[in-house]
């Protein structure tokens, strides 16, 4: 049997169980999807962090991968990542930084993004005081703009059935230790 056919036979079959359920307890048709923390670091390995930001007489890249860590501090996505911090006039300078950020889900990408990355600590030896204000500005900065074109979690086309219909609308999203959950309501 064609793939294409298969297809189309699991997304009726799909359909119609969801049309039973949700005419049987009256509701709209709901599911949850979840994916674990392992998950969303994996999906951070594979992405190009490599964004340098100038921020006026600050540079700062991404050295590796940020690591992540889910319901730390509760509701949102504990980060920790080391960074490069050029100062003009001074030489690259190590940094370390741990903060958290939150979820959001671009419909149109049917696919996750960390958003609004708040910065707890900054760890910068050499880096002079005078400069930390603006290192921390242009850190926050380097991180939302990475963050922005790096989906953590993208719904697949050809995924499970599970998957598929969960590419319809999002209701909520909650962040618990190790997993976050979406709950999507099907049309």
């Amino acid at each position: 049997m064609p793939k294409h056919l298969l297809a189309t036979l699991g997304w009726i079959g799909l359909a119609i169980t969801l049309l039973l359920a949700a005419c049987a307890g009256g509701k709209p048709a709901e599911m949850e999807l979840s994916f674990t923390e392992r998950e969303l670091q994996a999906a951070l390995n594979k992405a190009d962090m490599s964004t340098r930001l100038l921020d006026g007489l600050v540079v700062v890249s991404v050295s590796g991968q940020p690591q992540v860590k889910l319901g730390q501090p509760p509701e949102r996505i504990g980060i920790a990542a080391q960074l490069s911090i050029k100062v003009v006039g001074l030489p690259a300078m190590p940094a370390n930084v741990k903060g958290s950020s939150g979820l959001l889900y671009d419909d149109a990408q049917k696919a996750f993004f960390l958003e609004a990355p708040q910065l707890d600590a900054v760890t910068a030896p050499l880096l002079p005081k005078a400069m930390e204000g603006a290192a921390r500005a242009a850190i926050t900065r380097q991180l939302a703009a990475s963050f922005s074109n790096t989906p953590v979690y993208s719904l697949k086309t050809e995924g499970s059935l599970k998957e598929q219909a969960a590419r319809q609308t999002l209701k909520s999203i909650r962040i618990e230790p190790d997993r976050i959950v979406a709950r999507f309501g099907l049309l």
